[in-house]
C-alpha cells in the first residue's frame, strides 16, 4: 500500500513503486523522392529555358553585328563624300581655262587659229579588217 505523502518527511516514500509511463512513438514523415516523370519534366523545362535564352542571345549578337556594320558603312560613305567633294573641286580647278593656258605655255604649246586645224577621218585599211586608221587629209 502506497501512501501519498504530501510534504511529510516522517513517512518514507515507497521508492519501488512501479511507474508505468505511456510510451509515445514519434513518427517521422519522410518526403518522398522526386518521381521519374517529375524529374523528366524539370529537365525538359530547364533545357527549353536554356534553348530560348541561347536563341535570344544569338539574335542580339546578330543585331549588334549588323548595327556595327551599318555604322562602319555610314562612316565610309561620309569619308567618300568628303573625298568626292575634294575631287570635284580639284576637277573644277583643273578645267579652268586660265590654268590650261598656263599649263600649255609651260610645255611651249602655242594657240592656233581655226584655219590651221587638220581634220582626221577614220578609214578602213586595204586588208579588209574593220580597224580604224586615221589619215591626214
Amino acid at each position: 500500500m502506497a501512501f501519498r505523502v504530501q510534504g511529510n518527511l516522517a513517512v518514507q516514500e515507497d521508492v519501488n513503486r512501479n511507474v508505468y509511463r505511456k510510451k509515445t512513438q514519434t513518427t517521422v514523415n519522410r518526403k518522398k523522392a522526386i518521381s521519374a516523370p517529375e524529374k523528366l519534366l524539370y529537365l525538359v523545362s530547364i533545357i527549353m529555358c536554356v534553348v530560348i535564352a541561347g536563341f535570344v542571345i544569338f539574335k542580339n549578337a546578330q543585331i549588334y553585328e549588323t548595327n556595327t556594320k551599318i555604322q562602319q558603312i555610314s562612316f565610309d560613305i561620309q569619308q567618300l563624300e568628303k573625298e568626292n567633294k575634294n575631287l570635284k573641286l580639284e576637277v573644277r580647278k583643273m578645267e579652268d581655262p586660265k590654268r590650261l593656258i598656263e599649263y600649255a605655255e609651260s610645255f611651249n604649246f602655242a594657240l592656233t587659229d581655226e584655219a590651221n586645224v587638220l581634220q582626221i577621218s577614220p578609214t578602213t585599211n586595204k586588208s579588209g579588217t574593220n580597224e580604224d586608221i586615221a589619215f591626214i587629209d
